[in-house]
């Protein structure tokens, strides 16, 4: 039961993981698409 756990924690985190990155890159986007649209002086 203890690997168990262990594989089970290990496969949440690597889970989290690789979310991460494509978090990461949505909100770059957002920002980019934010930045421009501002209006240049």
């Amino acid at each position: 039961m203890v690997f168990a756990d262990l594989f089970k924690r290990a496969d949440q985190r690597a889970g989290y993981l690789a979310g991460v990155p494509d978090q990461a890159r949505a909100s770059g986007v957002t920002c980019q698409q934010a930045y421009d649209g501002l209006d240049r002086l």
